[in-house]
């Protein structure tokens, strides 16, 4: 909402997107937790293998999309597509989507959580392991965020031209990901 609605202005453009981010990171984790909840043993690396093949699909049909949205209406509607789209997602969630881990009510406490992140950030299992995620994570974002300055700035594609030439490291990461979970089940 941010994004599409503040686009003229720089700062809550920023914002908007530094939120956007924030909401980008929390979709692997919640759809991992998901499927913990849901699954264990070899259902459990069948269901992640799903979702590692869709995690590599998804690069490929982004950029080609957004790209075509950004040629046609213009970059702003590229943020109501998105907005439109998480609409959507969360209304599905919500009805569709059961509580996968049941648990008892308790009240909110957030001097507890305060507690529990604390005893995350200290551990080192948790953080040598969280790093690897998050450094490969970060650095495919910051590539995807400048790849197209770069491309459409300095080598003057236009946006669609750019969202085609996404496709071929996209069909590495989808051929990867394939090839890996062929593997994986020899």
């Amino acid at each position: 909402i941010v994004c599409f609605a503040f686009s003229d202005n720089m700062n809550a453009l920023e914002v908007g997107r530094l939120l956007q981010g924030l909401g980008a990171g929390s979709a692997s984790v919640l759809g991992r937790s998901v499927l913990r909840d849901s699954y264990d043993g070899p259902q459990l690396t069948k269901a992640l293998s799903y979702i590692s093949v869709t995690a590599s699909i998804m690069p490929i049909i982004a950029p080609v999309f957004g790209g075509w949205i950004s040629f046609h209406l213009g970059w702003q509607a590229v943020f109501l597509f998105v907005l439109l789209y998480l609409l959507a997602i969360f209304i599905l969630g919500y009805f569709v989507l059961p509580e996968t881990l049941p648990y008892g009510k308790s009240r909110f406490d957030a001097t507890q959580v305060a507690k529990n992140y604390g005893r995350l950030l200290t551990n080192r299992q948790v953080i040598s392991s969280a790093s690897y995620n998050w450094m490969s994570y970060m650095a495919s974002l910051v590539s995807l965020s400048l790849f197209p300055f770069l491309m459409q700035d300095q080598l003057g594609l236009t946006a669609a031209e750019y969202g085609s030439l996404m496709i071929v490291p996209s069909a590495g990461l989808l051929i990867g990901s394939v090839a890996l979970n062929l593997f994986n089940r020899r």
